[in-house]
């Protein structure tokens, strides 16, 4: 059977003004990346070019070792225990007191004359100079749930502050 080029049989056919059942639906964060961030739109969420790279040094910083010694530095002195409900049965989570991105910021305006897009690699550099990261008084383990939890009130004060 022949069909119009681009238009298989199959396809359903949809009335005038019908609306997917998932057209307004935000995905969670853990599924856009699986998505990818090549992607300019997910469902009305929009990857600008800044935020990408913004993102991606952020997360070369995360994965040096130093990063790492941080975190597990971290991890030994609240003994591999969430700090707020003292579970060790579900997975732990290195969190910071005081925001990952607004120290970001702050170390980037040490450096006012290197570019995010083109000096990525010198800023991760730098970065393993920056006390602020790795300042273990600043970090607190917390399993998923609470980690979680945290970020949800941290986003409801910062949504409440917007309002006022």
């Amino acid at each position: 059977m022949k069909h119009k080029r681009g238009k298989h049989p199959n396809t359903p056919k949809f009335k005038k003004g019908y609306i997917p059942w998932n057209k307004n639906m935000k995905y969670p964060l853990s599924l856009r990346k699986k998505v990818g961030r090549g992607h300019k739109k997910i469902n009305g969420y929009k990857y600008e070019l800044q935020d990408k790279v913004f993102r991606n040094v952020q997360e070369a910083i995360r994965d040096i070792p130093e990063y790492i010694t941080w975190r597990k530095a971290v991890y030994q002195r609240d003994g591999y225990r969430c700090r707020t409900c003292d579970n060790t049965k579900h997975k732990i989570v290195a969190h910071h007191r005081y925001p990952f991105n607004k120290i970001f910021k702050n170390f980037l305006k040490l450096y006012p004359k290197l570019s995010i897009k083109n000096d990525w690699y010198k800023l991760v550099e730098l970065s393993i100079e920056y006390s602020p990261f790795w300042d273990v008084e600043n970090g607190i383990t917390l399993c998923e749930d609470c980690h979680i939890k945290i970020h949800r009130k941290r986003k409801k004060r910062k949504n409440q502050e917007n309002n006022i």
